[in-house]
């Protein structure tokens, strides 16, 4: 979480004021790519459940179109979002370990409220909310005092057919050039803990 406020701090002091502080000429679009490191907090795991003990890591991507208010400031997005999470865990019960991965794509719709907004940048919340198909992991279980390894399996959430989205994350989005910014951010990302950072290049006017 450190490097990520120290990232941060980089940015404002790299902007560029001079070219920030021209007209924007009106709300505007631009694409967006980043990625951001996920996490799921102990603290939420154990609250759902008590019979496991483990961690889920991973990565998120984003890919998509956002547009801008006349100033400058991000007013929403549309994000193809693409999670690729590793989790191990342990049966407190039967001592059985698991290994699991899980892919899922999907689509996400944000939208910003900017708490600041000035010629170098911005700062708000992002609400954002979408749909991925049905949730399916891979798992292996071993058995380590019986030296047993079972073969990988799949496990699908049944009880939805689809995966829904969902995200609330403090952003920023710091000019760097006219037409380029970079907005780092850091919340939550269906329950789990994500910080990271998007590049913006706004369509030229």
């Amino acid at each position: 979480m450190r490097k990520f406020f120290l990232l941060f701090a980089l940015c404002l002091g790299l902007h560029n004021p001079r070219a920030s502080a021209q007209e924007e000429g009106g709300p505007h679009f631009g694409f967006e790519a980043g990625v951001a490191y996920a996490r799921l907090p102990d603290s939420i795991a154990d609250t759902v459940q008590d019979r496991y003990r483990g961690e889920v890591t991973g990565w998120s991507y984003a890919l998509g179109l956002t547009h801008f208010h006349e100033n400058g400031a991000p007013s929403y997005s549309l994000q193809l979002l693409l999670f690729r999470l590793d989790g191990e865990g342990r049966d407190l019960r039967s001592g059985s370990l698991y290994t699991a991965n899980a892919r899922l794509a999907g689509f996400l719709a944000t939208k910003y409220a900017n708490i600041v907004s000035r010629s170098w940048g911005s700062m708000g919340f992002g609400f954002g909310a979408g749909v991925g198909p049905q949730f399916k992991a891979t798992y292996r279980r071993a058995e380590p005092f019986q030296g047993v390894t079972l073969p990988e399996r799949t496990y699908t959430l049944k009880e939805l057919p689809v995966t829904p989205l969902f995200q609330i994350v403090l952003a920023g989005d710091i000019r760097l050039h006219r037409n380029l910014s970079f907005g780092p951010y850091v919340g939550l990302r269906n329950g789990l803990l994500v910080y990271g950072g998007m590049f913006r290049a706004r369509f030229a006017k």
